[in-house]
Order: C-alpha cells, then structure tokens, then sequence
C-alpha cells in the first residue's frame, strides 16, 4: 500500500503538478486547496503533509502550529517565502524541512522519502 500524503497548496496549477509528480513516484496523494484550522481527524492515515504558507483561510503557520498540539506527522513546507526569519520560524514550531518555490521536481520527491 502506498504512503498517504496530504499536500495543502493553493495553486491550482503547482498542486496538480505535484499530486503528478508525487502520485508517478508511487505515493497516495490527497490535495486540498484552503487552509483550515486542522482537527485530529483531518490527518489520520497520512504519513507526511506538504504545506504552503500563504493560503486562502487560515495561514500555513497556523495550521502547523494547531497541527503540532496533537500530532508529530512530518511536515514539509513548500513555500515561495524565502526569507530566512519564515525558514527559522517554521522549523522552530515543528516543521520537519522547508522548501522554497520555485523548486526542482526530483528534489522535492527525495525530500519526501
């Protein structure tokens, strides 16, 4: 059974892209296009989240900081804010690695394994 993982990214166009490229390198993806404030539920059975920032609704940095008062699931973000306060700042509230955008695809697929 392929790995489940959940990618929160607002771009139509990106996020197809990499549900692609992602789903051709054998993993399960499930795509959503908001932020909302994440609840237990919302992430059980995904064993990675790929998350942008700057989102419609709730800010990515919200969503992770909610996301690690009840689960330890790798995150990465996938972000075009390069400057490093956002980087440090996300790895300090539990981020597992950060990418910045634009990026190289068969990067991004040895990030996730």
């Amino acid at each position: 059974m392929a790995e489940r993982i959940l990618l929160i990214e607002d771009d139509r166009e990106l996020g197809s892209q990499i549900a692609d490229y992602l789903s051709k390198a054998g993993y399960a993806m499930t795509w959503r296009t908001e932020g909302t404030y994440p609840v237990q539920s919302d992430f059980q059975g995904f064993s990675l989240l790929i998350l942008d920032l700057m989102l419609p609704g709730v800010w990515g940095m919200d969503i992770l900081k909610r996301l690690r008062t009840f689960s330890d699931m790798p995150v990465l973000v996938l972000s075009a804010r390069n400057n490093t306060s956002d980087k440090v700042r996300a790895l300090k509230m539990g981020a597992d690695d950060y990418m910045t955008k634009p990026f190289w695809p068969e990067e991004l697929i040895e990030r996730v394994r």
